[in-house]
């Protein structure tokens, strides 16, 4: 299985390999772009996701479609396991601070197009999801954006196409 990861940075940066080290102190910026029911894996994923979402500044989770599953986004399937970490966020809390209400994980969901491939991509065919990859992006943070491709990079080369100009964007291919 491969992912893709992207990260747009407001400065400009010259390394050719993810930055060792970006305001330690600070969370990192993520979005994640999911093909959720196309098989199990992106479930589970979101479950350890969670476990982590005290220590990551989670700005965007979209459903989008995949090679597996061409014509519909779940983002009724991310909100699920949503609502199954807010059962167990309090407990969370009690072990180390900072976990997100689940409400507030819900406020991140977002669909991507329900269509595969370039048939997706083109003029009004903006979603909800891509929009809010462009917000992330233009954002006033210093930190870099990190998102993550687990599916329907269509939703990314749009806002890719879109946003390019406008800063430096490394990306980073994984196996």
């Amino acid at each position: 299985m491969a992912a893709m990861v992207a990260m747009f940075h407001p400065s400009a940066l010259q390394a050719s390999s993810p930055p060792s080290s970006v305001a330690s102190a600070s969370k990192q910026r993520l979005v994640i772009l999911s093909d959720i029911e196309a098989d199990p894996d992106d479930t589970q994923s979101f479950v350890r996701l969670f476990l982590y979402a005290n220590q990551i500044d989670l700005e965007g989770l979209v459903a989008t479609t995949s090679v597996h599953m061409k014509q519909a986004v779940h983002a009724d399937s991310i909100r699920s396991v949503i609502d199954a970490y807010g059962k167990v966020q309090p407990n969370l809390n009690l072990h180390e601070p900072g976990y997100p209400s689940a409400g507030r994980l819900h406020a991140l969901v977002r669909e991507g197009q329900p269509a595969y491939g370039m048939a997706a991509v083109g003029e009004g065919r903006d979603t909800a999801g891509s929009r809010l990859i462009v917000q992330a992006i233009e954002k006033d943070d210093p930190r870099p954006l990190w998102i993550s491709v687990w599916g329907g990079g269509t939703v990314w080369h749009k806002r890719f196409t879109a946003c390019a100009p406008r800063g430096p964007l490394r990306m980073w291919r994984g196996l």
